[in-house]
Formats: structure tokens, sequence, C-alpha cells
């Protein structure tokens, strides 16, 4: 199980550091920003005709027609030309890409929003601050906005009180394109209304000389307006450009996906391969051996591989690790968290336990000297605590345990030794040999980011080699010289590395963890890929959106995936999906989707987000959230695992308990008479995970609240409701189908381990193997079919090229986007039920149509007139 770094903790570690003090905004470029600054706080209002035509610092606020903030948090500043700024910066002054020109801030009646515009390319940067009422008296500021928009969208607010750094968390949004657009929300200020505010851009090395501030402000005031927030929900459009779903229209017809011959059906059904298994499930870790042969840990199918010069993987050894190393001796060691295991393997891939220390929920890591002592670094964390961090050793043989170093507060990220026994740690972002006949660490370099984990590798020079990003949809691999010098030789825009490696010609191996692939980066920083990565690794939890996308949570990854047959997975966002316990997410028929996140040692967090990706926080109190659901009314549903509650938000947002009393409730479905089904119980794992990774009944729930036991399934995982009503649970190598009337069978097995299950709108069942990384699709269930023609309304002639969207009217909302042919017209196969449709093409007048029946062998013909 995958614990990612909260980044909050580095932000910390840089504002506290000597090398980095808090500083006001008074110390940028006082003597250039002494200007009054006219820019009115008070709300003001008058018509002008154009204001983009106006200098930014001469406009005078003009709020919308109804009075409605229209802002989007996307980096493109063309939005804000109804607000003044409130300073202008010169040009020129900065010392790097990032030169601010003008400034915004204004506060409607739930956010505040901030707007820099900038002069050239923004680039790459490391870090924006905020500051909040910044005082004028040395003192630090109110509130200070942290973020760091190349690598996240969220932004973290930390309250300065009486010289204390206090952490709120992340609470506000950020996005970086041809300015640095922020979004807070004011309910996050627990102090001092915001007034004013001053802006620092940071570049280069953490905390050391190159840890540079290359551009800064004045404090500006905040315009207070009376305007009104939009709906988040009305923000939402699948239609638009940046919305990441209805963004192809083509079906792949059955003959197109490989038969799945292990898998058994009942007669009359297909199994087939949706996503086929890549061969790596979470590589982890890479250890190239004395013979030169790459090993990998595929650490969620629970082996080890080997990797051939063609990038074909074989089966080296089925030890389940997740930190590989080896010694002189030609030893290979694992070490598997957990369960705190470390094994030994030979070079014919058996493997003997030899020791075993205690549990951990966060993971940890393993390197091995020239002689066979072993070195951990253990990363305490339970069920709903992170802790410290301590490195232990292991003298040959494996017979004893000492503590080397201990309360390490950043975490061990990577451990390596040398060929001269020197050990090096990556703790945090600090490189750093640690002397561990004295215990005592000594600092040799900071790092831009936190390492990766078991991202560390060091030659017989004393070069250290260390990756970053490896939860991240980017990363970095850098090199550091024996004087502590740092230099970036690669950067990754897909995931950075997790494991490295030197072969004996000195190119570096790296697994990708998050997206399943391992690269060659030769001494030049060329990259090649070794196993090509299909961005899909340990799919839980798996959702067909309005559009047909088939969206898979990834446990391992911390993060959504759109799973495509053509292996073309993408990354959707970034979350935190560890379990336990699992992570869920449903859609609404308008395409906003809600996720219960909530991973050992991360707070619990209910969230919606956008078809674009911007999100709301919409619960940060209920215990353990893990599934959820959305109703006919755009009701969320929302299973409180820790507390053993359902809860019910309203479109209001006002909550009512709809069950309580519930053993561990996770994943949870809605029937169309509005019954709610959750599975529920399961066992937690002792003091290192204080939630079950799945349950062992189903439940049915209705309205009034009364409870039935529908069946009783070990290991049951998730549900899927099909147009019968009957429902589909995953569990351990089977799926099961149950009746609702309690009538439990075997309906599908052969698979390893299965997590998630859902249907599409062609009534096909897709099901997600976590263990062998694969999605599967069995089809055979009833259809029909819907057969239309798009015409323009005028003179009844086929419009080509219009796309239609069809979703059905009750839970889970799955749909399908096609696009009509020359003819204006298309057909396709819909599961019997009650479906909406969508029609758009640019120059047209966007259509929805209502309440169309498909029946099970039959066609539903309809004419869709479109009008300019």
């Amino acid at each position: 199980m995958k614990i990612s770094r909260s980044i909050i903790f580095i932000l910390f570690t840089i504002l506290i550091s000597n090398c980095s003090p808090i500083s006001t905004s008074t110390e940028f470029h006082e003597e250039e920003k002494t200007e009054e600054i006219s820019t009115p706080t008070a709300l003001e209002t008058v018509e002008i005709a154009d204001t983009q035509s106006i200098s930014p610092l001469d406009r005078k606020y003009k709020p919308s027609p109804d009075n409605i903030t229209l802002v989007t948090i996307d980096g493109d500043k063309s939005d804000w030309a109804p607000y003044p700024a409130g300073i202008s910066d010169p040009t020129g002054d900065s010392s790097g890409n990032v030169d601010v020109t003008f400034s915004y801030a204004f506060t409607n009646e739930k956010y505040l929003y901030l707007l820099f515009e900038v002069d050239g390319e923004i680039g790459s940067y490391v870090q924006v601050d905020i500051d909040i009422n910044p005082h004028q008296d040395g003192r630090p500021p109110d509130f200070m906005i942290i973020a760091r928009p190349n690598k996240d969208s969220l932004l973290s607010l930390n309250r300065i009180l009486d010289g204390e750094f206090i952490q709120l968390g992340e609470m506000g949004v950020v996005s970086q394109k041809d300015a640095f657009e922020l979004r807070v929300p004011l309910k996050a200020f627990d102090g001092p209304t915001p007034e004013t505010v001053s802006l620092r851009v940071m570049d280069g090395i953490c905390c050391d000389d190159e840890w540079l501030d290359v551009e800064g402000t004045a404090p500006f005031p905040i315009l207070h307006t009376n305007e009104l927030e939009l709906l988040f929900t009305e923000m939402a459009d699948l239609t638009s450009k940046d919305s990441a779903f209805c963004r192809g229209t083509s079906l792949n017809s059955p003959d197109f996906f490989k038969p799945a011959e292990n898998i058994q059906v009942p007669v009359g059904f297909k199994a087939s391969f949706f996503v086929p298994p890549s061969g790596l499930n979470v590589p982890s870790d890479v250890v190239v051996t004395s013979k030169g042969d790459i090993l990998v840990a595929s650490s969620r199918l629970g082996e080890i591989h080997k990797v051939n010069e063609d990038g074909s993987v074989s089966l080296f050894s089925k030890a389940s690790t997740y930190a590989l190393d080896q010694d002189d001796a030609g030893n290979i060691y694992g070490y598997m968290f957990p369960n705190g295991e470390i094994f030994r393997l030979n070079e014919k891939g058996e493997y003997f336990s030899i020791t075993r220390i205690q549990d951990t929920a966060c993971e940890s890591t393993l390197a091995a000297a020239p002689n066979g002592t072993l070195f951990i670094g253990v990363n305490f964390c339970t069920g709903d605590v992170s802790g410290q961090a301590t490195i232990y050793m292991i003298p040959p043989g494996g017979n004893s345990l000492k503590e080397v170093v201990g309360e390490i507060g950043q975490g061990v990220q990577s451990l390596d030794v040398n060929s001269d026994g020197v050990l090096y740690a990556v703790l945090g972002n600090s490189l750093e040999i640690i002397d561990f006949a004295a215990g005592a660490r000594n600092p040799v370099a900071q790092l831009p980011d936190w390492g990766s984990a078991h991202g560390l590798v060091v030659d017989d020079t004393g070069t250290a080699y260390v990756s970053t990003g490896d939860m991240e949809p980017s990363g970095d691999l850098y090199r550091v010289d024996k004087n502590g010098e740092v230099a970036l030789i690669a950067s990754f825009n897909d995931n950075g590395l997790e494991g490295l490696a030197l072969t004996p010609d000195g190119e570096i191996i790296g697994t990708q963890r998050s997206i399943g692939g391992v690269k060659i980066i030769n001494k030049d920083g060329l990259v090649q890929d070794l196993v090509k990565p299909n961005g899909l690794v340990s799919p839980h939890t798996i959702v067909v959106s309005p559009c047909g996308e088939l969206i898979a949570v990834n446990d391992e990854a911390g993060g959504l995936t759109i799973a495509a047959p053509t292996g073309e997975n993408s990354h959707l966002i970034k979350l935190n999906s560890f379990q336990p316990p699992q992570t869920f997410l449903a859609f609404s028929p308008d395409g906003w989707y809600v996720t219960g996140e909530s991973a050992p040692g991360f707070p619990s967090f209910l969230k919606r987000y956008l078809p674009s990706g911007l999100s709301e926080i919409l619960a940060d109190d209920i215990s353990e959230v893990s599934g959820v659901a959305v109703g006919q009314d755009d009701s969320i549903y929302a299973s409180a695992t820790g507390s053993g509650e359902i809860i019910k938000i309203l479109p209001d947002g006002s909550r009512t308990i709809i069950a309580d009393g519930l053993s561990y409730p996770q994943a949870l479905a809605i029937t169309e008479d509005e019954k709610l089904l959750v599975v529920i119980g399961g066992m937690s794992s002792g003091d290192v995970f204080s939630m079950p990774q799945f349950g062992d009944t189903v439940v049915l729930i209705s309205p009034d609240g009364s409870k039935e036991t529908l069946a009783k399934i070990n290991a049951a995982a998730d549900i899927a409701v099909a147009n019968d009503d009957s429902i589909y649970i995953p569990a351990e190598n089977a799926v099961y189908r149950v009746s609702m009337e309690g009538n439990t069978e075997v309906f599908a097995e052969g698979f390893n381990w299965v997590r998630g299950a859902a249907f599409d709108i062609s009534g096909n069942l897709l099901v997600a193997d976590d263990s062998r990384n694969a999605i599967y699709q069995i089809s055979g269930f009833p259809q029909g079919s819907l057969r239309c023609s798009v015409v323009n309304l005028e003179d009844g002639i086929g419009i080509a090229d219009a796309t239609i969207r069809i979703t059905q009217s009750i839970p889970p909302y799955a749909g399908r986007i096609i696009s009509s042919d020359s003819n204006g017209e298309f057909r396709f196969p819909v599961a019997p039920g009650t479906y909406s449709l969508t029609i758009w093409k640019e120059g047209y007048q966007q259509t929805l149509l209502e309440e169309i029946e498909i029946v099970e062998n039959k066609e539903t013909s309809q004419i869709i007139n479109l009008a300019k």
C-alpha cells in the first residue's frame, strides 16, 4: 500500500528553515513600490463599454448583469476584465521568467479570488507564496497561501499566529498558464478578514543559496464585492473544450476485444479483456543483478519479474516485495510492508524469510551493504495517524535489529549503500550520509522536491542519483556529486520514477509506479522506454461516465485513470485513493462526480469534481468516508466507514443520517425505487489498518431506514446494479449475482482478485482485477437499440457529425457519445431502460430529449430536430 508524501510538510519545513525564514512582503522592491494605490476597496460600479481596452489599473469595477462571479480558475486572465488591478509592478525587475505586471484580488460572498498577470511565459516554478494581511512592522502576515501550481492544483492555507505556523490544510485551488490564478474559500480564514495581499515567487533548490525569490509585489488592497458565487454544479459542462469527457466517439465491436479464456461465465455470455494485463502491476523497485539481469518488484501482483532487453517480462520469483537490493555475493533482498517481512532470494528466484520487523501502513524502504548488512527505513503510520521514521540495521544473517537513527520527521524516502559501505539516505527532500556507527546525519544536498520511494542509487565515485514525482503526473531525475552540487538529468511528463538502479555501463533504470512503466536513462539524459507504460495499476472501483469513458480508481497510484481498450489509459486527477477503506466515485448525469477519499494517515474528504477538473470539498468531518452514490435529485450519499453511518447530503448542503449502527459501511448503490444497497462488515488489520479492505455482507436499506440483509459474501468489494435490479458483487476471484430476494450464485470466476464492477450503457458488465491489473468485459446481457436521425429544423436535411450523448435516467448515470454519419443518422446498442439524449453541434442550439424507453430485442427510432 502506497502512502504519498504530503506537500504541506515540505512547505512547513521550508518556512521554518533557517535557510529561508518567513519574510514580510515589504522586503520586495520597497523603493520601486511606493506609489499610491488608488484601486477602491469598497463596491463601486460604473458602466464601461469595453473594459478590455482600458488599462487594468484604471478600470472601474463592473459586475455582471446578474451579479454572478464568472471567473474560472484556469490560469486564463480573459475573464477578469470586469475587475481593476490592485497594483502594477515594474517590468524587468524579476530574477527569473516570472515577471509580474498586474495583480488582482477580490472577494464575493464565498471566495477570495487572486490573479497575478505575468509578462512572458511562466514556465515551471517551484512555489508561489501569498501573504494575507501582511504587516509593515516586521511581523509575519496573518495567513500564508502556499501553492505549487506546476505540481498540484490544490493550495494550502496556513495561519501564522503568535509566531507559530499552523497548517490549516488544502483549502483552495490554483492554476498556472499565462497567469497565476487562485481561489480560497472565505470560511477558511478563521481570523482577520482578508484586506490586503502580497506575492512572492520562489524558484531553484529549496533552502540553500539556489533557493531564489525571483519576483514579489508590495501589499495591495482586496476589492470587496457583494457578488454571488455560481453554484458549483451549474459550472458542469460536458460539451466544453476543457471537459475531460466526451472527447471521443468511437465504438468498439465485440470482435475488437481479446477473449479472456481463463474466465468461466454462464452459457450465452462471453468474457473478454477490456484492458489486458500489462505484465507489471505497481513496479515499485528495481535491481540490476551481478549478471546484468533487470529485476522489478511488481508489488501489487506479489511477484518479481525479469525484464528482458526487448521489454518483455517473465516471472523471476513469487516473492511479494516493495523494495529490492543486493549484496556483493549476489544475494537479493526484498522488504514487504505492511507486514515487515524481509526476504533473501537466490539467483533461481527461490526466497527465504530471514526476519520480520514491525508493521506499518506507510511505504518503507531497504538497502543492502556489500557485506550483506541490511538497512531498513521504516515510516511509521497506522490507520489514521502518520508518525516519524526510523532507520534500522540488520547484520548479515538477520539475527538482530538495531536502531541507527530515530525520530526522523521528514520520513525515509530511500536508502542506498555504495561500494565503500557508505550509507546514503533521502530524508524528505534532503540527501544525507548516515554515520550508522555514531547514529549521526550529515547533509549532502537539498533537492527541489521530496524524493521518491526507493528512488536513490549511488555509484562507486559517490555520485548519487535521486528521483522525484513517483506519485505525480510529472517528476525529475537529479544527479548529486560528492560536493553536493545538484544537476537535473531528465524530466518526465507522465509519471516520475520510483525505484532506481544502475547498469554496469552506467545507465539508470527507473520504474514508473503509477503508470506501470520502466525507463532507461543514459549518461546524456536520453530517456527510452524499456517497458512501455499502459497507465493503469491496481484498479479498484470502476465507473462509466455519462459520456461512456471507463474511470478506474487506482489504489497504488493515488489517482483516477480513464481506461481505454486501446491501452492508451490516461491520468485524470490525483487523489488519496490508498485503501483501506476503498475509494469510490459516482457521477451525476450532468458530468460532475463525487469521491470519498480516506487513506491511512490522511484526512477524510468528500469531494466534488467538475468535468474541467475543478473541485470543492463537500465534507471533511465524515469518519473514513468511502462509498458514494448520487440520487435522482442530485443528493449525495456517503458511507462513513469509521462511524457506521450512511449520510445523505441534499443539494442545499443540509444533511440527514439515512442509517447508523452499521459495521464498516463501504460500497454504495441506488436502485430505481430509491433503495440503498451497501456492503458492510469485514475486519480491520489490527493497529496498522483501522478499517477493513472489504466487507462480507450486502444490506438493502429502504427509504424509511429499515434494513434487510441480502447476502453474505466474503471479501465483497463493490456493487453493480443491472437493469433487472439484480446486483453483481466482485469478491476475491469471482463475481456473484444476487437477486433482490437474496438468491446468491457465482456468476463468473477465474479472476486473480476482483475489486470493482460496473455496467456500461450497452449492458456489458465490466470487472476490475486489482491483482492482475486488468479490466474484463462480460457481454451477453439483454439489449435493445436506438436509431435516430439528426436533421436541420428548417429544411429537414440530415446533419452530419452532430454529437449525441445518451445517458441513463437513473443512477449510476452511465452513458455514451456517438457522432451522426453523413446522412445525420446513427444506431447504437443499448440495455433496456429509460434514457435521455443530449445533442449538440457548433452553429446549432443544444437539444435535450428525455424519457426515451429502450425495450429488449426492439429498436426505438427518433427524429431529432436541431435549430440554428
